[in-house]
């Protein structure tokens, strides 16, 4: 199936919130997803079958990235789709003169700690409690992926 890129705010936001619902447990309001498109930050949707299935979204200041969101349609993850935007994630970084990347990520959250470890991105700490979870609060793992020392974020990798 087909797939491309577009800017998020060429996608209506109600779709782009069911896919933030639909994501996490703990999904990000409607109002703080629309703050997050334009005004300072990037991101792009991921579009596969005619419609948005997933998204990021990055924010860069004074050449350090960071990856404020990422996510796929839980019923289209394992098939490479999140890799592939993550890819399209760090290259479009990268092409923005950004020298690293930072995130955070549940601690709790193998598939995404292993994507992100596979990619190159390491371990810088751990903050204790940060994000709610469904039995209380769950630690963040703070990552971060230099740039320029990683094939992947390169044009045409």
């Amino acid at each position: 199936m087909s797939h491309r890129f577009v800017p998020m705010d060429s996608v209506e936001l109600d779709e782009l919130f069911v896919i933030e619902q639909s994501c996490h447990s703990f999904p990000w309001s409607r109002n703080t997803l629309a703050s997050c498109i334009g005004s300072g930050y990037q991101g792009e949707a991921l579009i596969w079958g005619g419609r948005a299935v997933g998204y990021y979204i990055t924010q860069i200041v004074v050449g350090e990235a960071t990856l404020m969101n990422i996510c796929i349609l839980p019923e289209l993850r394992g098939q490479g789709l999140g890799r592939h935007l993550l890819h399209r994630c760090l290259q479009r970084l990268s092409s923005e003169q950004a020298d690293c990347c930072f995130l955070e990520v549940r601690a709790g959250n193998k598939p995404a700690l292993g994507l992100y470890r596979e990619i190159g991105f390491e371990p810088l700490a751990v903050r204790k409690g940060y994000y709610q979870g469904e039995a209380g609060r769950e630690d963040a793992v703070i990552m971060k992926l230099t740039l320029d020392e990683n094939p992947m974020c390169k044009k045409g990798a």
